[in-house]
């Protein structure tokens, strides 16, 4: 489509000069209008002044005798006349200057010539993968972790992506110059903790799995290579353990099995019986109650191998406060007890039923339930 306003500015300009030029022809025109359209109305006037010379001088020589002229004004309305009709015009906005430019220089058609560009040198390599702090290296060189955008000489390279705990990916590339190849390594983390032959398979030391060496085998879960949570270990001597584990060590509810048979169910910390368990030795021997860094401790009840019963409170493994003892025979000594010793006034019954009542200060001297009268005390196993 062509632009018009060009056109439409020329039009305008050449207008305004033929207005220019016609107030001018206009006011020359009225000139002559004014001086032939004159008529004496007025008195004369004469135009030179006689006064300004002397009298009887004869004038100049070749120069016409002054005359007198009758000059008229010419009448206040229509001293101009005959004007053409001017009929109103716009004039359009001037167009600035880079409007101006484009108007008077048109688009050009023509397309550009493509400037020459200089062969590529090198390769553009991408690098991404599926985990966070990875390490890659090319050709045996480190790379720093991805994302990594290189540029490489052409060649053959080798890739590896890889990070503790996952099995490394790994890809041989060819590059040539000018070319762009992106890589995003999938790396699979291993989900087995294996310890053997004093090396973390792949580096896991966290998980399920399990540890392996010269003192036994242990099955369960690891944390940073530390038996922790739910686990087995069986030793080397025969021995097994079993619960929750903590730091290396069993913390809490576990059990124990010795090569030789004894059986404990309970609490543990640090490895040792604690809290609340049940004891069982390999010779029928029976503890069941509180204990606290191995030893029987607090209130508490074992049967001996030969049938011998106590329940009461105990301290670093010996009866000791409130307790009663019972005999297969059914005599009995009930006392408060220190140190694996009844202390104090002591209750005896005998297997026939009969009850004394003796001190530990009066050795052999007995009192009869109910009476005053002092009398050898019985025979009874533990007094």
């Amino acid at each position: 489509m062509v632009d018009a306003r060009p056109l439409l500015f020329i039009n305008a300009l050449a207008l305004m000069l033929m207005v220019t030029a016609g107030f001018a022809s206009i006011h020359q025109d009225t000139s002559v209008v004014e001086e032939v359209t004159a008529e004496p109305e007025a008195p004369n006037v004469i135009l030179a002044d006689t006064a300004a010379e002397p009298e009887n001088s004869p004038p100049p020589p070749d120069t016409p005798s002054i005359e007198t002229v009758n000059i008229t004004p010419p009448p206040a309305e229509g001293r101009v006349r005959n004007l053409p009709d001017v009929e109103p015009f716009t004039i359009p906005p001037m167009p600035d200057a880079s409007e101006a430019v484009a108007l008077a220089e048109p688009e050009s058609t023509q397309e550009p010539k493509p400037v020459a560009q200089p062969e590529p040198t090198t390769a553009s390599l991408v690098l991404r993968s599926n985990v966070i702090g990875d390490t890659v290296t090319i050709n045996g060189r480190d790379y720093g972790a991805t994302r990594l955008d290189l540029e490489l000489a052409p060649g053959t390279y080798d890739v590896t992506i890889s990070k503790a705990g996952f099995k490394p990916w790994s890809q041989t590339i060819a590059m040539k110059a000018g070319q762009t190849k992106t890589l995003v390594g999938r790396l699979k983390a291993y989900t087995t903790v294996n310890f053997r032959e004093g090396i973390w398979i792949g580096g896991v030391k966290t998980g399920d799995g399990t540890y392996q060496d010269s003192e036994g085998l242990y099955e369960g879960h690891f944390v940073d290579g530390d038996f922790h949570g739910q686990g087995t270990l069986r030793r080397a001597n025969g021995d097994i353990l079993t619960g929750e584990w903590s730091e290396g060590q069993l913390n809490g509810h576990g059990s124990l099995t010795t090569a030789d048979g004894m059986l404990y169910v309970g609490g543990f910390r640090d490895g040792e019986f604690h809290g609340q368990g049940s004891l069982t030795y390999p010779d029928g021997r029976h503890y069941e109650g509180e204990f606290s860094n191995g030893d029987f401790h607090g209130a508490g009840a074992e049967v001996f191998a030969d049938g011998k019963k106590y329940e009461g409170g105990y301290i670093d493994g010996k009866f000791h406060g409130e307790g009663l003892l019972r005999n297969p025979n059914g005599s009995s000594i009930e006392a408060t007890f220190k140190h694996g010793e009844p202390y104090g006034q002591v209750r005896l019954t005998t297997a026939a039923g009969e009850v004394f009542t003796a001190r530990t200060t009066e050795p052999g001297v007995c009192y009869r339930e109910k009476s005053y009268r002092a009398t050898q005390c019985p025979p009874l196993e533990g007094w």
